[in-house]
This record gives structure tokens, sequence and C-alpha cells, in this order.
């Protein structure tokens, strides 16, 4: 989990039970995440930044192309594989690509440097332009912690010719816009986000979706949506006002689902 960049296609889904069940006995050439349990199944803990105004959020809704959210970020728990680990992170959309960059820090490092400062411990070059990329986020839109968000994430690692591909499943999301100091074994996020029984999944992979997974994404009914967990916790926990014809029509067309299947399946 230590890996400093990233930059893939990512596409989301919302699914009912009986369509990730389809979808986890169908994949080929996967392993459950050795970070996980033996499922791959293990916890991420979020907080996320946003400026007084909520740009981060309507940037989003507003569909700006190219936009950036800021979020500190712990994965695991004492009851994974391995020690938890922190990251301060920068995820940058553009088009349906998504580029990760992130620091592996300490939470209070983490959160430090979200307030625009330095952090404590030694960091590595490509952490640096993390870090310095942060503090110009925070000062330019005025950042500061906005809201907690976790879930529970089954994850599936690509093999052999499919190494580059990611298969994840996240279920039992809550939020809270307090206590935004996250750590580990803290589960106390009381809001619900999605349904019983709904998962949002998410195929991230470099250039393009195998054709067998478009297949069988396809076959099990599922249509591509628009999902944020950040903007869901946003409106769940009512920091937004979306009142007046404008705001309330950018989020009815966030919420309608897309149907269309994953582009530029591979053989």
């Amino acid at each position: 989990m230590t890996t400093a960049r990233f930059d893939r296609l990512e596409l989301k889904y919302l699914v009912d039970a009986a369509q990730r069940r389809m979808i986890t006995a169908g994949l080929r050439d996967c392993v459950p995440d050795v970070h996980g349990d033996a499922s791959g199944r293990y916890p991420i803990a979020s907080v996320y930044f946003d400026g007084p105004n909520h740009d981060v959020y309507w940037d989003r809704e507003r569909g700006v192309p190219s936009r950036r959210k800021l979020r500190v970020r712990i994965y695991g728990d004492s009851g994974t594989a391995g020690q938890p680990a922190s990251f301060l992170e920068i995820k940058h959309k553009y088009g349906r690509r998504i580029a990760k960059r992130r620091a592996q820090l300490s939470v209070d490092d983490a959160l430090r440097a979200g307030r625009g400062l330095a952090p404590v411990a030694k960091v590595s070059a490509a952490e640096r332009l993390v870090v310095d990329e942060t503090r110009r986020m925070v000062i330019a839109k005025r950042l500061r912690p906005t809201c907690g968000v976790r879930y529970i994430r089954q994850a599936f690692q690509g093999v052999a010719a499919n190494a580059d591909l990611r298969v994840t499943f996240d279920d039992a999301l809550g939020c809270r816009a307090d206590d935004l100091v996250p750590s580990a074994d803290d589960s106390d996020y009381p809001i619900a986000l999605l349904g019983d029984g709904l998962s949002v999944l998410e195929i991230k992979v470099d250039v393009c979706a195998p054709k067998w997974l478009a297949d069988l994404v396809g076959s099990a009914g599922c249509a591509l949506r628009p999902l944020s967990k950040y903007s869901m916790a946003v409106e769940a926990l009512g920091l937004v006002q979306l009142t007046g014809a404008a705001t309330i029509s950018i989020a009815a067309a966030r919420r309608r689902t897309t149907i269309e299947s994953p582009t530029g399946a591979r053989s």
C-alpha cells in the first residue's frame, strides 16, 4: 500500500447482494488483497477536506473536468494483515481517469500537512511533492477537515495478464461530521450512506477493462454511476443546502443512473 503515485481508469457501480455474488464468483486471475483478511476485506477510514463554501463538493456537482480532493486515510485495523497504514492523499480526477498522489505519514503528521504545516517526520522526495502540493491546495482553497467516512472494502488484485486490474466492493458506508481525527479501530460512523445489501463496485485498471469483466458486469445488469462517497456524506450530514431549481437539478443529475457498459474493453 506504499506506492506514492497512481494513474488509472476508474469505473464505479452501485450493486446489490446478488450482483456482487455473481461478479465475485466470475472473477478471473484475481486474488484477494493480501492486506486484508482471507477474503480480502479490510476497513478504510478517511477524513476529507473542503473549504468554507464547500468548493470541492460543488466542483464535482458542476462537473468541473479537472478537480482535486484532499484526504487523510487509514487502511486496515488491528484485525487485518500487517499494521494499519495512514496516508495523506490527493485524488485528481480528469475525465474518467484518476491520478492519486500520496505520502505515507502518521495520522498526526498527515493532519498537520492538512493544515499547511510541515510533517514532523522526515519524508522522501516523492512524498515531499505531495506535502508541498497539499500546502498549496490548503492555502488556495482554505481547506479544513470537513467530514469522516468509513467503510469495509473487499479487494481483489489481478494477476498474470490482469496484473494492472483491481476490483473492489465497498459496503457498510458510514459518516460523521465530528471527531475528525481518525483511528484504525474506531468504527463509530453512525450515519449510513447505503441501504442494506448495497455495495459500491469499483474497477480500476491502467488502460481498459478486460472483455471478460465487461461481459460479466453487463450480464449482472450493472450500470455505471457517478458515485462520490464524500459527496454522499456531505449531503447526508446536511453540510450543503440543496435549495433552488439549479442546485436540485445538479444533484439529481449526479444520482441519475447512466445506462452503459464499461468502455474500452480488451479481449
